[in-house]
């Protein structure tokens, strides 16, 4: 890329009247496109994308013809304007310049512009640039070429066509003069090169920064692929919904984490493969272009990614929590197994025996299974979870797996003691701490590259900041400035330059890491307490929550430390991130630590039970039949139960799933939107300042509706499972019934129904009383009756036919009776009938009680489960509670639904999606007027002023640039919504001006804004001139400090009060573009002997001190004040003249060194009687 300036101010056409009122045009000339060389289109995109962002007249040099190609770059990158996302010049002139065109056919160039002009035309891209009918230039062919006869034609003369310089002579006259008209067209923003070459840096950087802009090849494939992806998100709902999740987690709940990765591996690509058979239609019936299917397989892809991984890691902590859940049936395995090792010696054993025998054998076994958690190895798991999901989020400053290992010795001592949970706020205070004592080894800061226009005001030095501390930041600024010998330095240096040096030399004291630290994990702790679900989703969201708290602190830390120069450095954000990281794997350390203690917990507190189980194993027992009865029938209500759960939560799962978009924050937010016309004026009230509120009314008011429905849909179920309880009491009542009448309730009936198959010396008086209790589960689960049964320490035994006659009577059970009592395989296989009748009369008693028990059961279970997937759906809704920091709308963004981003980066970023509200009725208001602000945030120009709470002046550039996690909207989104905001204002507009109590007045239209008209009258007298040693006049009287080098320095010392007073008329522009106070004008007046007016209302950024230093001669080497406050009078009554007069706020700077020839009287009289204003 190549750049001149090109002087035209003496070039003009002699019809011109009135000069131009610039003095040179910035050439900038870029390589060709479509080169052979180069062949890359996405890079012409960029070239074209960017001169289009950064000129005012942009000039298409083609060889012979458009070709489709150049044209199609060219709209593509019009369209691309509109998402540049950075200030750039508005409706930039576009004009084509057809070469070697060896007949000048103007029919044919019509032909071109409304080819051009059409495609722009049918996709709204019309007022993006300008291009006119008269916009198309041809130009002939540069050179004749004559070859020599005598050499055959081999050799060629060329000479210029003089039509052709002709031709090229008067087009550039025709750019020169039409260069005001494409200036009023596109605004004088950036016509000052120093600030053109930041403003372009910034749009290049922008362009490199996001390729997006640049990747589509047709105009169309933009709204191509934002239905297709919204095409795809329809067919995650459908083929990866949470039901699927809760699938997967099941099926893989027996696994371990290999298996579970492998698994889930699998399930990826069949599922990649189906949905992208899916996309493919999508494609197809969009007709999309190859591109949009390559870049829509990418995004599909990405999302599935953390899609899986999040389920991957619920996987693997839910197969972990069923692991520990098999503890307690584990331990009855075991204490069956030593139960049947000694089983031929229980007849030596008693009671007390056996309790020792239990009590020995469950010690150990639950010292065994607590050994199994392995602090180190749960920390270790902990840690690559979070990172395995971390590793899907863009932060680029997100260390190694490694980094985060290396804090497991640390970790493993907030866990000392293995039979008590942890505290989680403890344990984040002593990561906090730690991260700070590391932390505190790290150079924290880097400078930014110096500004020198940029200057520190002491207001900016006495603001309150969060991450720097105030009061350090006054006592060493102050005491610098209190040395008479450093404040004279500091004024002939940078000021910023030298407030950055002392800011680094003094940072340690001024900045504040531990409080970065201390926010940091207050927010982690919020994010911990609002993490109740399990559901596979709100891994990832969770992850992106936290990431997204982090990367705000660092924002806020740069916003502080930017106005001194400084951001942070990536060590320490690193360190930021692994301080996140870690708090995040204490969260799922502390899940396993917990449900493992609550296992322990449990075994502790059925241990009376397992007691109970054991002794019959092991010793003879009286008649148990009232107890077996007991635990059959509370074995069989918990089956029931499980039962009922396992259907009853599908159930409420699936009509939530079904609910979720109609209960989303989004979908609130816009029916509350829809009913603002009809509102009262205190819910309108309540809407604005506490929308939050209503939301949730609106939520609970929703929730209540889908609670009924659900309701609706378990009662079958609930009734289902009470009858099945009911059936099964009615058919023991039959068994008992028929059993009483049949002789079933003899006494003598388990000792007649069994005899020895052989002799068997091991036979004992229990084993009859264990067959009998076999023979009737045998019955209840449907299998035929046998002649023959054995018991657990494998002796056999005749069944005689008289249990066959009874059981021949006894009622056909149904297959689900069966199937259930199926389930209480194992209580049966413990248990001992000794008196059929007995216990059959005991099971029957029980009934009232078992059933109000199950209905309590089921009632817990559904009230329970309510509230978990309510407090999830709750914590969705209040969602993001982030407000615009312009406007202070909320954010309305589900950032749940986007899975590939932290809160508050790229597509993620806070915003608000039906727009930005009045910012009056965030109470913003107009500092000069107090009328409160009736502009909202899409409308803001970039040059804009923005003022929020008690804050410095900013640009709305700058403002955007300080936060970028949010989009503040673009004003032709804007275009396309309907916010109720205008109706809201002019409906409680009054009422929020007196709630807020800060002055604002209620305006339905903004006053235009003063405007500060500067008028300088700088003495450019000869005495102003002279060199004079400003540093010995300063210490006269006084011995000049020793070791001073500035001393030495005579560009210091030797300069002219005339440089001095350059300077600070520099640094006042300075401090007014640092205010943002862009609507100054500034008028300046030089004067000695004659005034010269070198600025007449100029706007701020326009003037250029450099065209100040004229030739003391032009005005003359004495002092002559009447001549300055004559032309300072006739501009006022210039402005007198101005319809807008009204606006302008006139201020008179005079500077001089004193002693005019004649003082003045008659000018300063006429201004005392001037109109005020």
């Amino acid at each position: 890329m190549y750049g001149t300036l090109v002087n035209i101010q003496n070039k003009v056409s002699k019809d011109k009247l009135v000069a131009l009122n610039y003095d040179c045009i910035l050439v900038i000339d870029t390589e060709g496109l479509l080169s052979v060389q180069k062949t890359d289109e996405p890079y012409d995109k960029k070239l074209i994308l960017f001169c289009l962002a950064v000129s005012h007249l942009v000039i298409v040099n083609v060889d012979g013809e458009i070709i489709e190609p150049v044209k199609i770059c060219v709209v593509l990158c019009t369209q691309a304007l509109q998402y540049l996302g950075e200030t750039r010049v508005r409706r930039p002139t576009v004009h084509f310049v057809l070469n070697k065109r060896f007949h000048l056919n103007e029919e044919y160039c019509k032909s071109l512009v409304e080819c051009v002009q059409k495609t722009l035309t049918e996709n709204n891209l019309n007022n993006e640039i300008n291009l006119k009918t008269e916009n198309f230039h041809v130009l002939s062919q540069a050179f004749n070429y004559k070859p020599f006869i005598n050499l055959n034609g081999e050799c060629k003369v060329s000479s210029t066509v003089e039509a052709f310089v002709t031709n090229v002579q008067k087009l550039c006259q025709h750019f020169i003069d039409i260069s005001s008209d494409v200036i009023r067209e596109t605004g004088d923003i950036f016509c000052v090169p120093n600030n053109w070459i930041v403003f372009a840096n910034r749009v290049l950087q922008t362009i490199k920064k996001h390729p997006d802009l640049t990747y589509f090849q047709e105009v169309f494939e933009r709204n191509q692929y934002n239905k297709i992806r919204e095409d795809i998100r329809n067919d995650f709902d459908q083929y990866l919904s949470p039901a699927v999740a809760r699938f997967l987690l099941e099926k893989e709940k027996q696994n371990d984490s290999d298996h579970i990765k492998q698994s889930f591996k699998i399930e990826y690509n069949r599922m990649l493969r189906l949905l992208e058979d899916k996309l493919k239609e999508h494609c197809d019936n969009h007709e999309a272009t190859d591109n949009i299917r390559t870049r829509s397989l990418k995004f599909m892809e990405v999302q599935m990614i953390s899609i899986f991984r999040s389920w991957e890691v619920s996987a693997v902590m839910n197969s972990e929590r069923c692991k520990r859940d098999e503890i307690v049936t584990e331990i009855d395995s075991k204490l069956r197994q030593k139960a049947n090792s000694i089983t031929h010696k229980n007849c030596l054993l008693d009671r007390q025996a056996a309790s020792e025998m239990f009590e020995l054998e469950f010690d150990n076994l639950v010292a065994q299974i607590k050994d199994r958690f392995k602090s180190e190895i749960v920390w270790t798991t902990s840690i690559e979870m979070v990172s395995h999901l971390c590793d899907v989020l863009n932060t680029d400053a997100l260390p190694s797996g490694d980094n985060f290992l290396a804090y497991v010795p640390f970790l493993k001592t907030l866990d000392p003691v293995p039979d008590h949970p942890i505290f989680i706020n403890d344990c984040l205070s002593k990561i906090c701490a730690e991260c700070v004592t590391r932390a505190s080894k790290l150079v924290p800061l880097v400078p930014h590259s110096l500004d020198i226009a940029r200057t520190i005001s002491a207001k900016e030095i006495e603001q309150r900041y969060t991450y720097l501390d105030t009061d350090q930041l006054s006592t060493i600024f102050v005491e610098f400035n209190a040395n008479t010998n450093q404040t004279r330095q500091f004024f002939r240096k940078d000021a910023r330059q030298r407030y950055s040096e002392l800011f680094q030399k003094h940072w340690t004291t001024i900045v504040k890491l531990s409080t970065c630290f201390e926010m940091l994990t207050t927010s982690i702790e919020k994010c911990l307490r609002s993490k109740n679900s399990d559901e596979p989703f709100t891994e990832i969201t969770f992850i992106q929550e936290i990431i997204g708290e982090v990367n705000k602190i660092i924002q806020e830390f740069n916003n502080e430390l930017n106005v001194f120069n400084f951001c942070l450095s990536k060590q320490f954000r690193s360190s930021l991130y692994i301080c996140t990281v870690i708090s995040a794997a204490l969260y799922y350390y502390n899940r396993q630590k917990t449900h493992f203690l609550d296992v322990i917990k449990g075994v502790h507190e059925n241990k009376d039970k397992s007691i109970e189980k054991f002794i019959p194993w092991v010793i003879l027992v009286e008649n148990d039949d009232e107890r077996v009865a007991i635990n059959i029938i509370t074995e069989l209500s918990q089956v029931l139960c499980q039962s009922f759960e396992s259907q009853g939560k599908e159930i409420m799962k699936s009509q939530i799933d079904k609910e979720t978009k109609t209960v989303s924050r989004f979908t609130i937010i816009k029916e509350l939107d829809g009913e603002v016309y009809n509102a009262r004026n205190d819910w309108l009230m309540r809407y604005v300042l506490n929308p939050q509120d209503l939301i949730i009314e609106r939520f609970k008011q929703k929730w209540a509706k889908i609670k009924a429905t659900t309701d609706e849909k378990l009662k079958p179920i609930v009734n289902t499972t009470s009858e099945k309880l009911i059936e099964i009491f009615g058919v023991i009542k039959t068994i008992n019934t028929i059993s009483q009448e049949q002789g079933g309730h003899s006494l003598s009936l388990v000792e007649d129904l069994f005899e020895p198959l052989t002799d068997q010396g091991n036979y004992q008086l229990t084993d009859k009383k264990f067959c009998m209790a076999k023979l009737f589960h045998h019955y209840l689960i449907g299998e035929q009756v046998s002649t023959e049964i054995s018991t657990r320490n494998s002796l056999s035994y005749t069944v005689n036919d008289r249990w066959k006659t009874l059981v021949d009577n006894f009622p056909k059970l149904s297959e689900e009776i069966k199937h259930t009592f199926r389930s209480l395989e194992n209580a049966f296989e413990t248990a001992t009938i000794s008196y059929f009748g007995l216990f059959l009369d005991k099971i029957l008693s029980e009934q009232t009680k078992t059933a109000q028990a199950l209905s309590s059961q089921m009632s817990s279970f559904i009230a329970e489960t309510y509230r978990d997937i309510y407090e999830h759906l709750l914590n969705q809704i209040q969602g993001c509670a982030a407000s615009c920091p312009c406007c202070k709308r909320i954010c309305d963004v589900d950032h749940h639904l986007e899975l590939t981003c932290p809160i508050g980066q790229g597509e993620n970023r806070h915003r608000c999606q039906f727009g930005h509200q009045i910012r009056g009725m965030g109470g913003i208001y107009h500092k000069f007027t107090g009328e409160a602000s009736i502009a909202w945030c899409e409308i803001i120009k970039d040059e804009g002023q923005v003022i929020i709470s008690e804050k410095m002046p900013q640009t709305w550039k700058a403002f955007k640039n300080a936060n970028p996690d949010w989009d503040f909207g673009d004003p032709r989104t804007r275009e396309n919504l309907t916010p109720p905001y205008v109706y809201m204002w002019k409906q409680i507009g009054e009422q929020l001006c007196e709630h807020y109590k800060n002055g604002m007045k209620f305006v339905e239209k903004n006053s235009p804004l003063p405007i500060n008209h500067f008028i300088f009258m700088l003495d450019h007298s000869g005495s102003m001139n002279e060199e004079i040693n400003i540093l010995r006049r300063s210490t006269a009287g006084s011995a000049a400090p020793q070791g001073n080098k500035v001393a030495n320095d005579s560009s210091e010392i030797n300069r002219t009060p005339w440089r001095c007073l350059l300077r600070a008329v520099k640094g006042f522009l300075d401090i007014r573009i640092r205010q943002a106070s862009f609507d100054d004008q500034i008028t300046v007046i030089l004067f000695g002997e004659r005034a010269v007016l070198i600025y007449n209302r100029q706007k701020l950024t326009e003037i250029d001190i450099g065209q100040l230093n004229i030739p003391m001669k032009i005005c003359g080497e004495t002092t002559n004040f009447s001549a300055a406050f004559q032309m300072v009078i006739k501009t006022l009554e210039e402005v007198n003249k101005n319809p807008e007069r009204n606006r302008y706020q006139q201020t008179l700077i005079f500077m001089t060194d004193g002693e005019p020839q004649v003082y003045p009287q008659k000018e300063l009289q006429q201004l005392c009687d001037y109109r005020p204003g």
